[in-house]
């Protein structure tokens, strides 16, 4: 028999008790033998063709799992329906399937769903037309209404429905907004699709980062039925066709011709910091082996203590009194200074030298510079400088407490000390940037 879907679309149903038990000769089949069934009441055997799902955020919630499940291998084209779409819209009479079990409303009508099923475009699968509407007519702002294509479904943007389903991380649809997109321009009207039932094209899927998926459907699936579903319900159309910008955390910044996920991106979310640099630089120190060692910031020691058993002389500067015992210590020689760094360069013996250097003091890129500045000159040949905070995962980091600036140091650096030093910086939150001094023109220290 001839499927009614003829392009190579995915038809990933989530469905909730509403599907025949026969699932080979149930409607499906008759548009095609491509599809995947999300069991959310756990009644299937599961098998390639049928997988069961957490019942958690309703079927918006199956849209951001199987996107972020299958990102490295989505379909070209994915239809995302509940299995009750096709049902007969909600029309206040209560209907009834032929084992007297109450049908869930449908969205959408056969005669539609069979002129758009082989759309390869962004597509709202519904058939909400004129006739929903009517009740508003004459209303100054009514609840809902006809888009000017005559087809679009607009509902007034005032979060109603929160008053029935409690959220959890957002108190409106402006707020999710905000969260994805940059300065996001709030309408008084959302175009959406009742029922969350779409078409969307694997490059329209693309659009967004893996970890986008990720935690959109953590804000989803907290529950069975969430204020943040809802939410997302009506936010979809918005995120697949809107020309805002998106936070550069949520973009898609794969390069052409290459399916891999940006690597500062792959550890997230994080805690307050994914990358633990104390351990990295216990092992780099392991080999550094350093004989004159400056750390400036210490806070509560932690990074101190474990790279100084490798110094012979360890100094620590910090504005903060000395947090840590002195036994804790396993340099030989071992210094603590409380005063802020541009106090202890200007005091400092114009012949010391050091062969390592750890930037974490303020983390402002004027004094991070500056710090950088008053040392650069006392770091031996083929010595090493290392600065923390230098690669946050998003702006969220910018402020002081965080990360603040100081990657616009390493950058600096990069810019205007290249002929002087070796850069590098590793993109794991909250970032670490490693110099090493050595002419451009030179590779090996013991060679002219």
């Amino acid at each position: 028999m001839k499927k009614l879907i003829k392009t190579k679309a995915l038809f990933v149903l989530s469905d909730y008790n509403w599907l025949p038990k026969d699932i080979e000769n149930s409607w499906i089949t008759k548009y095609t033998d491509n599809y995947l069934i999300l069991d959310r009441f756990h009644r299937f055997q599961e098998s390639e063709k049928i997988k069961r799902q957490d019942n958690v955020g309703q079927n918006v919630y199956d849209i951001f799992d199987f996107i972020y499940k299958n990102y490295e291998n989505l379909p070209e084209i994915a239809i995302f329906c509940r299995a009750a779409f096709l049902n007969p819209k909600d029309d206040g009479i209560k209907k009834y399937d032929e084992n007297g079990k109450k049908l869930s409303t449908g969205n959408c009508s056969e005669e539609t769903f069979n002129k758009i099923c082989n759309n390869t475009e962004f597509t709202e699968v519904h058939d909400f037309g004129a006739s929903s509407h009517e009740r508003y007519y004459g209303q100054e702002q009514p609840a809902s209404k006809l888009d000017s294509d005559g087809f679009g479904f607009l509902e007034i943007n005032n979060s109603w429905y929160l008053f029935s389903h409690r959220p959890k991380f957002f108190n409106s649809l402006n707020q999710l907004f905000d969260e994805i997109f940059e300065n996001f321009k709030h309408t008084d009207y959302v175009r959406f699709s009742p029922g969350a039932n779409y078409i969307i094209p694997k490059k329209d899927m693309l659009k967004y980062n893996k970890h986008f998926y990720e935690k959109m459907r953590e804000f989803i699936g907290w529950d069975i039925v969430t204020g943040e579903a809802h939410m997302f319900e009506r936010a979809i159309y918005t995120l697949f066709t809107s020309n805002s910008k998106i936070k550069s955390k949520y973009i898609n910044q794969i390069m052409e011709n290459n399916n891999l996920s940006p690597i500062y991106l792959r550890n997230v979310p994080p805690p307050a910091e994914t990358f633990d640099h104390v351990e990295f630089l216990k092992f780099f120190f392991s080999f550094l082996k350093p004989e004159h060692y400056l750390e400036l910031g210490v806070r509560d020691g932690r990074n101190f203590i474990s790279v100084s058993q490798y110094c012979k002389k360890a100094i620590a500067v910090d504005i903060i009194p000395q947090q840590f015992n002195n036994n804790d210590v396993k340099s030989k020689i071992f210094e603590y200074h409380t005063k802020n760094t541009d106090l202890y360069f200007k005091n400092l013996d114009q012949n010391t030298m050091f062969d390592a250097v750890f930037i974490d003091a303020d983390h402002s890129h004027e004094q991070s510079l500056k710090d950088f500045l008053n040392v650069k000159d006392k770091v031996v040949e083929d010595g090493f400088i290392f600065f923390h905070d230098t690669y946050p995962w998003d702006e969220s980091y910018f402020h002081p407490g965080a990360c603040h600036d100081v990657y616009k140091t390493a950058l600096y650096i990069k810019q205007n000390f290249i002929d002087e030093f070796e850069l590098i910086t590793f993109p794991f939150n909250p970032g670490v940037t490693i110099l090493k001094k050595m002419k451009r023109n030179k590779q090996l220290v013991y060679l002219q």
